[in-house]
């Protein structure tokens, strides 16, 4: 009988330590998940109004490219240059497409990653540091001119 008691105590014992560890082994990985959230926000997802840029071809405009992009910058960076990060990525897209050699008719051959690797240097470099993080395309469009009096 004492050997029954004392194997039922010794389970509660076990049963009750195998408790603890679990809840405080779960509460310490609890701890953590904040940091590692924290150490991620600091970098926030913008987007960019949507841009129409002319395409001239031998002084005639053809059309219109419309595009959007979505950018990642660091939070810190965000708040002292406010929306002046996006100004800069627009002009500079403006000018690198405005200037650009791109088929119309076939827009799937443009080199979309070079362009936005293009534009996360330049506004860096612009801007004095690395606030921009990396630059997506929303959207990229050629509208023809036809099109536009429909």
């Amino acid at each position: 009988m004492i050997k029954l008691v004392m194997s039922c105590i010794w389970i509660c014992f076990v049963a009750l330590i195998s408790s603890y560890l679990a809840a405080s082994w779960k509460s310490n990985r609890n701890e953590q998940g904040p940091n590692v959230k924290e150490a991620s926000s600091t970098i926030e997802l913008k987007k960019t109004p949507p841009l129409n840029i002319p395409m001239v071809r031998n002084g005639n405009v053809e059309g219109y490219i419309v595009v959007q992009f979505d950018y990642t910058i660091d939070v810190d960076s965000n708040r002292k240059l406010g929306a002046y990060s996006e100004l800069y990525i627009q002009d500079e897209a403006f000018r690198s497409l405005y200037a650009g050699q791109i088929d119309l008719g076939h827009l799937e051959n443009y080199d979309l990653l070079a362009l936005t690797k293009h534009l996360v240097s330049a506004v860096n470099l612009r801007l004095g540091g690395e606030p921009i993080k990396d630059v997506l395309i929303d959207q990229f469009n050629f509208i023809p001119k036809r099109e536009l009096s429909k």
